[in-house]
C-alpha cells in the first residue's frame, strides 16, 4: 500500500516514484483528493494554494485515466481516491 499525504505540490511526483513500486494487488491512496484547494493545517503557510490544487487535480487525472488502476472515492472531509493496482489475469 502506498498512502499519499505529504507536500501537495508534489503529489505527481509520489506517483510518478510509488507507482513502480506497487504490487499488482496493491492500494494507491491519495488523501485531500477533494479538498478544493483549502488544505487547512496540512499547507505550508507560503504555499501557493492554486499551485498546490492543480497539482492534485494533475495526480487525479493520471490516476483516474491508468488502464491499470481500478478507481474509488472515500468520502471523507477533504475526500480519499482510493485505488487498487491490477493484477495482469484481472479483467
Amino acid at each position: 500500500m502506498l498512502f499519499v499525504d505529504g507536500d501537495k505540490k508534489s503529489y505527481p511526483s509520489y506517483l510518478r516514484l510509488g507507482f513502480p513500486l506497487l504490487q499488482p494487488g496493491g492500494l494507491l491512496i491519495a488523501d485531500d483528493a477533494f479538498a478544493h484547494g483549502d488544505f487547512g493545517a496540512e499547507s505550508d503557510p507560503d504555499a501557493d494554494p492554486q499551485r498546490e490544487t492543480r497539482a492534485v487535480r494533475a495526480y487525479a487525472g493520471a490516476v483516474g485515466r491508468s488502464p491499470q488502476l481500478f478507481s474509488a472515492f472515500v468520502a471523507t472531509e477533504a475526500g480519499l481516491l482510493v485505488r487498487r493496482k491490477k493484477h495482469p489475469d484481472d479483467r
